[in-house]
């Protein structure tokens, strides 16, 4: 039975994810960084966070990789008890699907990032009942080559340090043994993929933790369908009321027409 519903998920996954992003750019690194951020350090312990990052040729996303493990390891749970009280699947295997495909591309992207490089835009998804996003400028980069090298993490490194257009400040170790069209955080300018990066102006600490060519899981990347255009002042906003109160948010923004009553 194990193997068996492991089999499963893994079939309905890859039927799930191949359809849901269709018609797109085929995904040429799946990589995972862990980012350490040291704000008031001596009052507070630093916040780990970990992402997942696929790269295409036109395109990269920000995944949160905690919350797409939790997400998908919740999927695998109903699969798992679907596949032993239905040993024998028939049509209800399209509610399988259909249930996954929510958690994967919706609850699974409750925040994403997407940088489209041939219009220079960086899109902020934010996942609040309905799928809300807004989109600034890539920032620009200017680098200075440190002729320096250092073996970081197995991988032999060179150092650069770069200032962003919009002022923030980076130290930066590539490797350019992996040629990579673009970069974490949607940075240009590098001949190779980064393998770690201290934003020395806030102190924020990004390491590779994985790395695999491809992608077992996804296949392509697109933006999210159906999402909602705001302004970045508007996302703020509606951040701050769904942190604060998430059932008058959905009253104040219903969606599809719908009137919500709450007593």
């Amino acid at each position: 039975m194990k193997i068996y519903t492991t089999l499963l998920f893994q079939i309905i996954l890859t039927f799930v994810v191949s359809i849901s992003f269709a018609q797109s750019d085929s995904i040429l690194y799946e990589i995972h960084y862990k980012t350490t951020l040291t704000i008031l350090p001596d009052k507070i312990k630093p916040n780990i966070i970990n992402s997942l990052l696929l790269i295409s040729n036109n395109y990269s996303v920000e995944k949160d990789l905690d919350r797409f493990m939790t997400d998908t390891a919740y999927a695998n749970k109903y699969t798992i008890g679907f596949a032993k009280s239905n040993p024998s699947p028939s049509g209800e295997m399209m509610d399988v699907k259909k249930f996954l495909s929510n958690t994967i591309n919706e609850y699974g992207t409750d925040r994403q990032i997407i940088y489209d490089y041939q219009r220079n835009k960086y899109l902020y998804f934010r996942y609040m009942f309905q799928k809300f996003y807004f989109e600034v400028p890539i920032p620009s980069y200017k680098w200075k080559d440190t002729n320096t090298k250092q073996n970081i993490f197995g991988y032999e490194c060179k150092k650069v340090e770069g200032t962003s257009s919009n002022g923030a400040k980076w130290d930066i170790w590539y490797c350019d043994s992996y040629k990579v069209p673009h970069n974490l955080y949607g940075i240009l300018g590098l001949d190779g993929l980064i393998i770690k990066a201290i934003e020395t102006t806030s102190g924020r600490t990004v390491e590779l933790t994985n790395l695999r060519t491809g992608s077992d899981i996804f296949k392509n990347v697109e933006k999210p369908k159906n999402s909602i255009l705001v302004n970045s002042e508007e996302m703020n906003k509606f951040e701050g009321e769904f942190a604060k109160d998430r059932l008058k948010f959905l009253k104040d923004h219903p969606f599809n027409g719908t009137t919500i009553k709450i007593n």
